[in-house]
């Protein structure tokens, strides 16, 4: 009888998992009245849709972006 429907053929395992990439982006824009912002990034998870996670920040990350005033830059993470 022949099979129907998206399943593999049987003795072929699921697909295989595709890479994605992550870029995190801090910024800052100029104000008088702010001289210092502190911020500590502690962990970043990403979470897909059946719920596995994966974590993308190597380590506690404490960044200055004071000096941006408008632009923007990576914060380092894991690929």
């Amino acid at each position: 009888m022949p099979s129907s429907g998206s399943a593999p053929p049987s003795g072929m395992g699921p697909p295989p998992e595709a890479m994605s990439s992550l870029t995190v982006l801090v910024s800052s824009t100029a104000n008088d009245r702010l001289a210092q912002f502190n911020l500590s990034f502690t962990g970043i998870t990403l979470t897909d849709t059946a719920g596995k996670t994966v974590s993308v920040l190597a380590a506690s990350q404490s960044p200055e972006f004071m000096h941006l005033n408008g632009d923007s830059e990576s914060l380092p993470a894991v690929s």
